[in-house]
């Protein structure tokens, strides 16, 4: 049996070669096709918050963000294919897989799987994982970068406010505006935009415009008392200082009560709480712990000094009212509107300048704060070493089926032959 075997192979083994060959390049195109229709996509977060879960701004981060409407419809336009899927259709072709399978440890990278649908010729696989992992990235700097909204100031219409008040506003947005640079400043002491400007150049024109110009105003409204109420702002002062004084004497009361305590407390109990103790050389030493008194009068002295500020702003309030001119001169309104305006004008053109600085620098953060690879599925030696032999058991199996018919058809003849003889 084996001989007729080997006496097989040994006849058909040409055909038997040619036909594996066949057979295996059919089974290897069509399946590199299959795997082309499944791209695989691994996203990397590089920045310190991504570890606690966080997006950069600092609120919770969610992988599933990349299979929203927005995303989905963006990565639509990108490949051209708005009006030939919906975002259903695409969002059913998209699996998120953890990297990580550790519960323990917060993943950092995220596998997310793209198979096309068949019926789809125009764009590949790997084509529109690529669109994805750009509508991704735009859609996470513009949801979860820094809230830039408090740079804009937008000039306002302050004509029915009193001077004081806006005076306080404008202090309130320029504060605002130097507190977001000097967080941009903590964060890169060094970045320099294309006008090689600074956190520190913009953050110090604004600063400016606090110490100099609006302190400026503030003095100038207050030395000669302008006011366009001046009843209002009368009472206003008043009920301020009403309240003020509540504040102030509370924490008068709280000053001389932990003062009375401290008083009170027994110093012989401080020998108490010396403890003996040793240091790094060995040597023995008395160390004191804190006890009451030390917290009374640390209390005491917060107190004293949140008393004194009340008193100063009372002071304060009540020097302003002092000097409130019931008939301002026309020029005098006329100058601190003007102050105003170019204040305002200063603050709306740092605000614009900031936001344009800061969407560089955003730019410039944010090119490697998300990350991917991607890779097609490969197809493996030890499938392709499967796949062949598969070829030539299919190829021996088909040449000897048809060996087989010869064999037979040839039987019948002869057998048809013999007949017809007789």
């Amino acid at each position: 049996m084996i001989k007729k075997i080997l006496s097989f192979l040994n006849q058909f083994k040409i055909k038997i070669f040619i036909l594996s060959i066949s057979i295996f390049s059919v089974c290897f195109i069509g399946l590199r096709f299959v795997n082309q229709q499944t791209t695989m996509m691994t996203i990397s977060l590089n920045y310190e918050k991504a570890a606690n879960g966080l997006n950069p701004n600092g609120s919770k981060f969610n992988i599933f963000d990349i299979k929203s409407d927005e995303v989905l419809e963006n990565t639509l336009k990108f490949a051209g294919l708005s009006d030939e899927m919906t975002t259903e259709e695409l969002g059913r072709n998209i699996s998120v897989i953890l990297s990580s399978n550790t519960s323990e440890k917060i993943p950092t990278s995220y596998k997310i799987i793209y198979k096309k649908d068949w019926k789809q010729f125009d764009v590949s696989s790997k084509q529109i994982t690529k669109f994805l992992f750009k509508a991704y990235k735009k859609y996470f700097k513009e949801h979860y970068s820094n809230n830039t909204t408090v740079l804009k100031y937008e000039i306002q219409d302050f004509s029915d406010s009193e001077y004081l008040t806006i005076i306080n506003e404008l202090k309130l947005d320029a504060t605002r505006i130097s507190d977001y640079l000097n967080d941009r400043l903590k964060e890169h002491s060094t970045f320099r935009n294309t006008n090689n400007y600074s956190f520190e150049d913009l953050k110090k024109n604004v600063d400016n415009v606090i110490d100099i110009n609006i302190s400026n105003l503030n003095a100038y409204v207050i030395e000669n008392g302008l006011a366009k109420d001046t009843a209002s702002l009368q009472n206003l002062l008043e009920y301020k200082n009403e309240l003020l004084n509540v504040d102030y004497k509370t924490m008068l009361l709280g000053y001389e009560t932990n003062k009375e305590g401290i008083s009170l407390y027994d110093s012989n109990m401080s020998a108490i709480v010396l403890i003996p103790s040793i240091d790094k050389d060995n040597d023995y030493y008395m160390s004191k712990t804190k006890i009451g008194i030390d917290y009374l009068a640390k209390d005491s002295n917060t107190y004293l000094s949140k008393s004194e500020w009340y008193k100063s702003e009372i002071e304060k309030n009540k020097n302003i009212a002092s000097k409130i001119n019931e008939n301002p001169q026309l020029e005098q309104k006329e100058k601190a509107d003007q102050m105003i305006s170019k204040i305002q004008e200063t603050l709306h053109e740092i605000g614009e300048q900031s936001i344009s600085f800061d969407k560089e620098y955003v730019e410039y953060r944010d090119k490697n704060y998300i990350s991917c690879k991607m890779e097609n599925k490969t197809i493996s030696k030890k499938i392709l070493i499967v796949l062949f032999g598969v070829s030539i058991c299919l190829s021996i199996l088909l040449i000897g089926l048809l060996h087989v018919q010869q064999i037979f058809k040839k039987v019948k003849k002869e057998q048809v032959a013999e007949e017809e003889k007789c």
